[in-house]
Parts: structure tokens; sequence; C-alpha cells
């Protein structure tokens, strides 16, 4: 927290606040530097310069050392992470105060590592430039509640056309050595990503994204919608009106079972596209779209075997299917809104398909008859 956040009694608690020199300042403005009391790393220092005839606030500049932070943590849980310096500054608009010109961030962390250690910094500088255009948010044909920001950047990863679009320089030989090296030893948060199944238990990653050659294993799919887990489920005990817990989401038993019979309470499986739109160096409207799994609202809590995977991914692969004639549907130009639309018939026809297979494979228990629909889908697939 800083002194903008807080009143004035606690102000005079927390801090110390003062007029300094500005001698780049105009007449008209002051610099004024506050410190917290307490140095325990929960509390901001900085400066903020403020015009006193406009009274507005033109520049904030904040930082502290050996934060205080929730939340960031080693994916391997022998590797530890200890933050050593924040700092941000806050650019106001000169032709406009209301609006944020840019910001410019700092983080050092130092990071060990089985016996390695590393100090990392990382600075990023973002310039607002038009706040005439806006940002139009992707779309979902099914709504998918999210755990937190960072888990819905992962889910919105960006095509390969996005980045050689907006990337503002051109990328040295280094830089793509670089980049190359991460990409094979690591990952890059929305840059094609894969996430590595046995990294789940960290991410929690509420969508997984359909990818070639990687299939859905039974550690991606959720036993149930309980936040425990429990692997043995009475349904019994589930009295009307009672509801199970999704993350931070609850749905009500008693929908269910208007809904559904008994096997498919044990059996919740949510697919979905996502759409989202670009504009080229042409001015023309491109779009992107990905083949969601829902892992949030989807569980599967009896007989997993081979079968039932072999079936869950098929599944997953006929909506890919429909997600690529979707893909090629999606004209330049053509309005958001009419892309939205094109979406939701993609999807609707592609469930119809799936609902035909369960029927043809009895939800999969008719062996035969799911490996010759995996057949099917395996050659649709690979034109």
């Amino acid at each position: 927290m800083y002194p903008g956040n807080l009143n004035l009694g606690t102000i005079k608690r927390k801090y110390i606040v003062k007029i300094d020199e500005c001698t780049s300042c105009n007449q008209e403005d002051l610099s004024i530097s506050f410190i917290p009391k307490k140095a325990n790393g929960k509390y901001l220092s900085g400066t903020i310069i403020f015009n006193k005839d406009m009274l507005t606030i033109k520049k904030i500049t904040l930082n502290t050392k050996n934060p205080v932070t929730n939340g960031l943590s080693s994916i391997i849980e022998d590797d530890t992470i200890t933050p050593e310096n924040i700092q941000l500054n806050i650019n106001f608009d000169p032709n406009d105060y209301e609006k944020i010109q840019s910001l410019d961030f700092k983080f050092t962390m130092n990071y060990s590592s089985r016996g390695n250690f590393e100090i990392i910094t990382s600075h990023s500088f973002l310039y607002f430039y038009n706040y005439n255009t806006s940002f139009k948010i992707p779309y979902f044909t099914n709504n998918i509640n999210f755990n937190n920001d960072y888990d819905k950047i992962k889910a919105l990863q960006a095509s390969k056309k996005i980045w050689d679009l907006n990337y503002q320089f051109p990328k040295s030989y280094k830089e793509k050595m670089s980049i190359n090296f991460f990409k094979k030893h690591g990952y890059l948060i929305n840059y094609n990503t894969t996430i590595p199944s046995g990294y789940l238990q960290y991410i929690r990653p509420s969508i997984i994204t359909w990818q070639k050659n990687k299939p859905l294993k039974w550690q991606d799919i959720k036993l149930s919608l309980l936040k425990n887990k429990e692997r043995n489920i009475d349904h019994k005990a589930y009295k009307q009106g009672a509801t199970k817990a999704v993350d931070k989401e609850a749905y009500s038993i008693s929908e269910i079972k208007q809904k559904s019979n008994k096997s498919e309470i044990d059996e919740q499986l949510n697919f979905s596209y996502l759409l989202d739109a670009y504009t080229n160096k042409l001015g023309e409207t491109q779009f992107n779209t990905e083949t969601l799994f829902n892992r949030n609202s989807s569980f599967y809590s009896y007989n997993r075997i081979n079968h039932k995977l072999l079936y869950i991914n098929l599944i997953f692969d006929i909506y890919e299917i429909y997600n690529r004639e979707l893909n090629t549907e999606l004209s330049n130009n053509i309005p958001f809104k009419e892309a939205k639309i094109l979406s939701d018939k993609k999807f609707n026809e592609a469930r119809l398909i799936v609902k035909k297979m369960e029927v043809d494979t009895n939800k999969g228990l008719n062996f035969q008859t799911l490996i010759r629909w995996s057949e099917k889908v395996k050659l649709k697939l690979a034109n």
C-alpha cells in the first residue's frame, strides 16, 4: 500500500510524509515524498509530483526493498524465489492528467535451484497510445470462470501471427536463439505455450488447449468437483439443493438431477471454443480460435480406464475438427458479432456429432465402435 490508498489518520500512523525540493519540477508543482515508519516490506515508499494549481497528479514513483509478496512461488518445489526490489513509475498524460501515459516497471528477485543462485531482473515498459480504440474481449462459446488473471493469460495464448505483427523491432539473431532455447527447454508464457501435466498440481489451470499429439491424461481430469477431490462419491448423501464447489464456483445438484441421469453425475465434461480478434498491418480483422477443455467445471469420477480416456479424447478431437472448419469460414473484416454467431453455430454442430458418437459407442463402452470412430476422426484431423 502507499498513501494514495489510505486515509489521513492511517497516513500519519504509517508514514513520514514531507515536501521535497524539486529542481526538475515546474513552479506550480510539488514533490511529495513518503517513507514507511517501519520498513517491513508491506508498504511502498516513493514520490508524487503534484500540480497544486490544477490539483492533479503528474507522476507517481513507487518502490520497496525486500517486499512481502503472496502467491509468488516456483513451479519446482525445491527451488526458492526471494523478491528483492520492486520499482514502478506511473506517468500521466500531459494533455489529460486523468489518463496514464506510461508504466515503467522493474522487478528483481533471487532464484535458488539445486545449489545454483541467480539474480533475475525483469524490466518492462508499457505505453498507452490510443484510448479511443477499445479492446475486444475474447469470446467463449461456453462461459469459463478462471482461477485468476495469471490463469487467464495462459489460456489466451497469442498466435505466431500476433507476435510477428506486434513485435516492435526485428528480432536479432541472439533474440531468436534465446526464444528457441526457452521453447525447447522451458516454456514462454503466452507464446504458444505447453504446460506439462506434472505442473498441473502447482498451476491449477482452468482450461487445457487442444494440442496435436498431446491428448488428455487422467491427471488432467478432476476426480470430482469437490475441493478435497474425494475418490468415493456417495450421490445419496447429496440432499436436494446441495452444492458442489468448483474452485470458486458452485453448481446445484438438484439442477443436475433434473437434466441428467445417475451416470452423468459421475461424468461432466465441458468444452468450449475461444474466439479472439486482432487487426493486421492492412487494417483487416483477423481471427484466432482454440478448442478448450474446461477443467474447472469438468470431472470424471468412476471407471478410469484406457477405453474411457480414449472416449474423452475423442470428444475433444471432434470439437477440434469443427474448430478448424470455423477457422476456414472466418473471413477477413467480418464483424466480431457475426464471428461469434458462427462460432456458436459450429460448436453446436460439433455437439450434435458428439452426442451421436456417445450413442453409437454407448459412452465408450462399445470398444469396437469406439475404435472405428477414433480412426475416422484421426483421418479427418490428419487432412
